[in-house]
């Protein structure tokens, strides 16, 4: 009984870590095509996905300084996301 006891917490705790998310960051690049600032959705031209921008998302310029998504628009960019939630638009050195 012990065992199957044993057999059925493990199970609950593997199932329970593996729900959590799993963490995973992609990083897409291209070029910014559009911005949408109601729907705050990000277009990457060679991204198979549009982004959703977060209040956390950290847009930077080439020169690591952080500026609006807007000003980006038109400029290559590396895009880090999870679940096509963008966490940072970085436009690429050039």
């Amino acid at each position: 009984m012990k065992q199957i006891f044993g057999i059925i917490a493990a199970i609950a705790i593997g199932a329970g870590s593996a729900y959590a998310g799993c963490g995973k960051k992609v990083t897409d690049s291209g070029e910014v095509t559009s911005y949408d600032s109601d729907t705050k959705t990000l277009t990457v031209d060679g991204a198979k996905k549009p982004f959703k921008i977060q209040a956390s998302t950290v847009v930077k310029n080439a020169e690591g300084e952080e500026v609006e998504l807007s000003d980006l628009e038109g400029k290559e960019v590396d895009v880090v996301s999870e679940h096509n939630k963008a966490d940072s638009v970085t436009e690429k050195a050039g």
